[in-house]
């Protein structure tokens, strides 16, 4: 799935523009950077000698200040020249030839003033290079490095070992940490039977997710600064939804009654993900420029610019747009450094401290177009939890991270000016390099590829060389995956030394998963193959196998040193058909992989599960043999179809809901008869019986699924929810700890014995609407929760 792009509107009269599209120029720079500086101008005494394409560090504020201005010209020039097209081609013909020129604000014919295509793969950068050890894939974050623990427990279901995710859901065996409602939940879940709320924190704006390490408490959540305390952070701006501010609380949960609040920060962008490595937690977010709204559209229709026959009248229309750009570039040159790069407000303890995120010696810029944002990586040391370590920020996309313990990679498109007139998608790789403790990130190395990268588990790292996994295909080109290896070469190039291409052509990338020395993409059209790699000669890699099944896996999980794991999406020998399938694979011998069984969980388009799309929401716990995967199906009868079940039992007959075959009360029948929405148009489809909850099973090679049972939250639902498709309390998580399981739905959670499936305990959990930085604020005001059980709990002032 690729991000869209979409064309201004040739018919508004007025487009109003924030500076964030501004910051588009920041990533064509190709023929203004006459220097090796972050100056536009060329004219630094910088010591980086830019023999390459690729990321420059910037010398001071003046660098990035005059570099960003420049830039910003060049796009609002090139933004005005193709608006002024559009008004000659919509209203008349167009006049190829006329392009704005480069520094005077007028029309001229040379239009190579900067290159649209992606860069090459040379890049500039530092030379530091360590070659990583070999990392083993793991089936949850190891914790043991975060106190001793009461109670053997699962944790979260991370990609490598050894490299922590944050989760709304945390551990350590003696505490429950849960992030619901706009709160921070405690819970003593020992023993299980007594499990009981300890207390509830307030975390201001929407959270997010955190980490454990210890007893502190990494909480991150994101606001709109229209919603900052009066008293927090007085000259941000708070007129702007468009904006989110990210929000990082460090809570010492040494007293688990009253949680103390050591560091509130708050950073311009949107959070995009994190990752902690030992006492090390690195944060990445994204952000865009603030700054005057310009206006870059002149209507020819209501400004006068059309003749009595209805044609352009072009050279006044010119005329027009030259003044536009003189205004334009001005309003441009006025812009003060705050205005391109993100700042933050940060209160710890009785200190109060703010400014940019970066020293200005700490961000990159790119030679050629990259992107149109900052990527940030903050780090916080919890170690020293309040003190401020240094960030790096590159003037660069990125969606994308991936981790290992020793090294951070950001991936994001190349979004050049106009990148829907290239020929193919280009994404970019970023390389940072770990320090010790205390010590500041370091950025090494930039790379390209060719494609789409889908999520994080397309990227992978194995013996100091990364692997990527992408899918081409562009405005409509036929798509096929490629696998990459890249290495940094030591003089800043994330440089490919190896490639596979044209992995199932005209198919889309759906998962993959790089596991040692071998990697594993499933791709669909109609069907779903598995094709295994053999990635051990790293300038040689190759396809070793190929199986082909209905229907697709989104998620890929490693089962011992000879299985795979896999859930995606039923289907028959035509396409996809819905419903939630579960698929072992025998991978022993790489050149022949076998499918060794397959669970239908649940059928039927209407039914879901949230670890179809989050992988944190898959839960194998290999001590207990023990998978457990949430399960929704809304109960929606779309097609009116008389043999519609919600669940086979084991032998693919009736309608049980395939849990205890000695169970009849579980049985679900659907009612056909209330199926009709009425006569309003505007309502949905009467919901029929819905369930909601998590399907347990016994995992072992020899025998592959085995159905435990199902623990129910179908009749827990959230209170006063106003939209019809929350009537059913989805389920997000599951935890084991000791001989019990604690499952989390947006309702409740629910402690269950494993040992019977008898559930123990019923905790309702508060629910609110989320609210991510962005709409009205009618979406964050609906808060259901119950009230807290300690009133003493500590709120931030």
């Amino acid at each position: 799935m690729m991000t869209s792009r979409t064309g201004q509107s040739p018919t508004k009269a007025v487009l109003l523009t924030p500076w964030f599209m501004l910051l588009a120029a920041l990533l064509t720079v190709a023929a203004l950077s006459g220097g090796c500086s972050c100056d536009g101008d060329g004219d630094s005494d910088s010591d980086v000698t830019l023999e390459t394409k690729g990321l420059v560090r910037c010398e001071d504020c003046d660098d990035v200040l005059s570099w960003a201005r420049r830039v910003a010209k060049d796009q609002m020039r090139r933004t005005l020249e193709n608006n002024y097209d559009d008004s000659v081609r919509y209203g008349g013909y167009v006049d190829d030839d006329v392009v704005y020129d480069d520094d005077e604000g007028s029309f001229d014919d040379d239009d190579d003033a900067a290159d649209d295509d992606a860069s090459d793969d040379d890049f500039a950068g530092d030379d530091d290079d360590d070659d990583g050890a070999p990392e083993e894939p793991t089936n949850g974050g190891d914790d043991d490095d975060a106190g001793d623990d009461d109670e053997d427990h699962s944790d979260t279901n991370t990609q490598e070992e050894d490299v922590d995710e944050a989760d709304i859901v945390k551990t350590d065996g003696n505490l429950l940490y849960l992030l619901a409602g706009g709160e921070m939940l405690i819970f003593d879940p020992v023993p299980a039977g007594e499990t009981h709320e300890i207390s509830r924190t307030d975390v201001e704006g929407t959270p997010l997710e955190m980490f454990l390490y210890d007893n502190l408490v990494v909480v991150f959540s994101q606001m709109r600064p229209s919603d900052l305390p009066a008293d927090v952070w007085p000259d941000a701006p708070r007129d702007s939804i468009h904006y989110p501010l990210t929000v990082i609380t460090v809570f010492d949960t040494t007293d688990p009654m009253v949680p103390e609040r050591l560091r509130t920060t708050y950073a311009e962008g949107s959070y995009l993900s994190s990752r902690r490595v030992g006492s090390g937690v690195r944060v990445v977010t994204m952000s865009y420029p603030r700054g005057p709204q310009l206006r870059e559209w002149v209507d020819p229709w209501s400004e006068g610019y059309v003749n009595p026959d209805g044609s352009i009248d072009e050279e006044a229309l010119k005329d027009a747009y030259d003044r536009l750009l003189a205004e334009n570039l001005a309003a441009i040159d006025e812009m003060p450094l705050e205005t391109w790069i993100p700042r933050y407000f940060e209160v710890a303890g009785d200190e109060r401290r703010s400014g940019f995120m970066a020293e200005c010696q700490d961000f990159f810029h790119p030679v050629d177009p990259l992107g149109r944002g900052v990527s940030t990586v903050m780090t916080i040391e919890l170690t020293d939890p309040t003190a401020k370590q240094p960030d790096i920020s590159l003037l660069a996309d990125g969606q994308l991270i991936y981790s290992s313990t020793e090294r951070l990679y950001i991936a994001g498109d190349a979004e050049i000016v106009h990148q829907w007139d290239a020929e193919a998608y280009t994404s970019l790789v970023h390389q940072f390099v770990y320090g010790g403790r205390g010590e500041q990130i370091a950025y090494t190395a930039s790379g390209q590829i060719e494609g789409f990268v889908l999520n994080q588990f397309s990227m992978g790292e194995y013996d100091g060389y990364l692997r990527v996994a992408a899918n081409t295909g562009w405005w409509g080109g036929e798509p096929e995956s490629r696998v990459y290896v890249m290495h940094d070469d030591g003089n800043g190039r994330l440089e490919t030394v190896g490639r596979i291409e044209n992995i199932a052509p005209g198919e889309d990338l759906r998962s993959a998963r790089f596991l040692g020395d071998k990697g594993y993409v499933i791709t669909f059209e109609q069907t779903d193959p598995l094709f295994t790699m053999d990635l051990s000669d790293p300038e040689n890699p190759r396809l070793a196998g190929e199986l082909e099944i209905p229907g697709f896996s989104t998620y890929i999980h490693p089962f011992g040193p000879d299985h795979l794991l896999t859930i995606g999406v039923n289907g028959d020998e035509w396409s996809a058909t819905g419903g939630v399938a579960l698929q072992m694979f025998d991978i022993s011998d790489i050149a022949h992989p076998t499918l060794a069984d397959r669970e239908i969980a649940a059928e039927g388009w209407d039914s879901t599960s949230a670890a179809l799309y989050d992988h944190k929401a898959f839960l194998y716990y290999a001590p207990k043999e023990l998978l457990a995967i949430p399960i929704t199906d809304y109960g929606w009868d779309d097609y009116g179809d008389d043999d519609d079940v919600v669940f086979e039992d084991d032998e693919g007959e009736g309608e049980e809901m395939g849990m205890d075959d000695d169970d009849d009360d579980d049985d679900i029948a659907i009612d056909d008869d209330v199926v009709e929405p009425g006569d309003d148009d505007d309502q949905p489809p009467t919901p029929l019986e819905h369930l909601s909850g998590v399907k347990l099973y016994r995992v072992t090679p020899e025998e592959g699924f085995v159905p435990l049972g199902f623990v129910d939250h179908s009749d827990l639902l959230p209170e006063n929810t106003d939209f019809w498709y929350e009537v059913v309390p989805f389920v997000k998580r599951s935890v084991v700890i000791g001989d019990y399981i604690y499952t989390i739905s947006d309702a409740a959670l629910v402690v269950t014995r494993l040992e019977g499936l008898d559930d123990v305990v019923t905790e309702d959990l508060p629910y609110e609407y989320p609210d991510y930085g962005y709409g009205d604020d009618d979406w964050a005001d609906d808060d259901v929760a119950v009230e807290p059980v300690d009133e003493g709990v500590e709120t931030f002032d």
